[in-house]
């Protein structure tokens, strides 16, 4: 490590981990910059809407980032909303920043009766390529004029509008998948993707800190669902006797059978025929009846499951996947340099990504898999040890290397 007077510079990978360094030029940039029209939206709903009741204000431009891609790229800064009460008293909310659709939105509770007016302004602005966003993007440094929107009106009366009920939590036996407007089921349907490891395996625990789920409840009484033996146990019998030294072998310390990873309520865990560590494939199978699903041969090491919550303009919704790592790289204290990325649904292979490293792996807020570790190399544009964020997704997005520089305080 650096002395306190050194500096550590934080870079960000959005590539294949290679060792190549560089500054990626915006060959395709518009030369001169483009001056691009936007036009501002603006909505409220619900619309009448009761007094003291809360209403939502959407607003938006008619263009998304053109560097947005999930969580990464550009978003547009700076819109401001201005009401206008009944009594002609105004008032400005923001300045917000918009998600990768281009528009987001507030909240706004209005107390007096009558009409109401909303308009959204957007002040405009030159797209800077951040967020770790694809370099290469034309858009770049192109200016999106500013603009406003037409005025949005709410008419507010005595009485409330009533709103769609939410289904409460359910009280008794209740399965997968869960409908999707059961929005407050959120908190009892946790998944487990295996994100930390047992001794001795690949997965199987909930994170890299421990086993605490707080997105699910456990039984209150112990029961037995379904059993599924995974290797043979209990007494030899016959000639191998009868005391503590003739079961079978079941304890499994080296083998660890039991490292799954859960989504959906289908658990996914890695075969290993009797007592060798050479593991043959995995089974998905229904966690709540014990059935299987699937099963894949393959001698690659089941390592971490991924729901990729994918936000932009096309679409919203997650995605599950599996990943795993090649035999020998996925072991107690291997490194891993490949990642294999399978279909959670069917087990079939996507793709690979390679030249990696070691690292601890936690979800972002996206899904994103987020790697972080310390390349103490000096052999880089900067001199200096660096520390490393890889990012799952966006080395499948750019598999380009890029490397975006960022300056901590000193330490």
């Amino acid at each position: 490590m650096q002395n306190k007077k050194s500096k550590i510079f934080a870079i960000f990978i959005v590539a294949l981990l290679t060792s190549s360094i560089g500054t990626i030029a915006l060959s395709d940039a518009h030369t001169p910059a483009w001056q691009i029209p936007t036009w501002a939206y603006c909505s409220v709903a619900p619309n009448p809407a009761g007094l003291g009741q809360e209403v939502t204000i959407g607003m938006w431009i008619q263009i998304p980032p053109p560097t947005a891609a999930g969580t990464n790229g550009d978003r547009w800064h700076g819109f401001t909303v201005t009401i206008t009460d009944p009594d002609g008293i105004k008032k400005t909310l923001g300045p917000f920043t918009s998600d990768a659709t281009g528009g987001t939105w507030t909240s706004f509770t209005p107390d007096k009766l009558g009409n109401y007016s909303f308009v959204v302004y957007y002040p405009g602005e030159t797209l800077k390529g951040e967020n770790r966003a694809d370099q290469r993007n034309a858009y770049i440094g192109d200016y999106f004029m500013n603009s406003t929107s037409p005025t949005a009106y709410l008419t507010v009366q005595q009485d409330p509008i009533p709103q769609l009920p939410m289904t409460p939590l359910p009280t008794q036996y209740w399965t997968r998948p869960i409908y999707a407007p059961n929005y407050p089921w959120y908190q009892i349907s946790g998944n487990w993707l295996g994100l930390g490891a047992h001794s001795f395996a690949a997965t199987g625990r909930y994170n890299a800190t421990g086993n605490y789920n707080p997105y699910s409840n456990a039984p209150l009484a112990a029961h037995i669902m379904w059993t599924k033996p995974v290797a043979f146990g209990g007494l030899m019998g016959g000639e191998y006797g009868g005391n503590d030294m003739s079961n079978y072998y079941s304890t499994s310390q080296y083998e660890p059978k039991w490292a799954p990873i859960i989504i959906n309520g289908v658990m996914y865990y890695t075969n290993f025929p009797g007592s060798s560590t050479n593991q043959v494939g995995w089974t998905a199978l229904d966690l709540r009846t014990g059935k299987t699903i699937w099963t894949v041969n393959t001698t690659d090491i089941l390592k971490y499951g991924q729901i990729l919550n994918m936000v932009n303009p096309n679409q919203y919704g997650g995605i599950p996947y599996l990943w795993a790592v090649p035999t020998g790289q996925g072991g107690f204290g291997a490194s891993p340099s490949t990642y294999k990325l399978f279909d959670a649904m069917t087990g079939q292979y996507i793709l690979s990504i390679v030249n990696g490293t070691g690292m601890n792996i936690v979800s972002d807020e996206g899904g994103n898999l987020i790697g972080w570790y310390v390349n103490s190399s000096r052999a880089n544009q900067w001199n200096a040890p660096t520390l490393n964020c890889w990012n799952s997704t966006q080395a499948i997005f750019y598999p380009d290397s890029q490397y975006i520089k960022g300056n901590t305080s000193d330490s």
